[in-house]
């Protein structure tokens, strides 16, 4: 629950996909103890609020560019752009979020970078 809600400091492929219509909020920690059998981990409870982004956003477009990036999420978004650039599809990203990698930016950063 922590990683996937709206407001958490590093984001996956699954943070990005699961707030695409939606704010996430953790609520509470459900203790192992509550459940029966009894699982070995804890459990959390997360509400989904549905939202609309006002962005023109093919959700498979975005989806296939996660893909991309995903697999160079050490990189920052800069030296991304430049070893796709040289493979075979242009990129643009723009200035202010070079030096970010994937996990550090928010959803309104992936709307510019698909968008341009």
């Amino acid at each position: 629950g922590e990683k996937i809600k709206t407001n958490a400091s590093k984001k996956s492929m699954l943070w990005f996909l699961l707030n695409f219509n939606y704010k996430i909020t953790y609520l509470r920690t459900v203790p192992a103890k509550d459940f029966s059998p009894l699982p070995k981990v804890d459990s959390c409870l997360v509400k989904f609020d549905y939202i609309w982004w006002n962005e023109n956003i093919e959700f498979d477009k975005m989806v296939k560019l996660l893909k991309i990036f995903t697999a160079y999420k050490k990189k920052t978004l800069g030296k991304i752009e430049k070893i796709l650039t040289k493979q075979w599809k242009k990129c643009k990203i723009p200035e202010s979020i070079k030096n970010k990698r994937l996990h550090e930016i928010n959803f309104e950063d992936l709307c510019k970078i698909i968008l341009s």
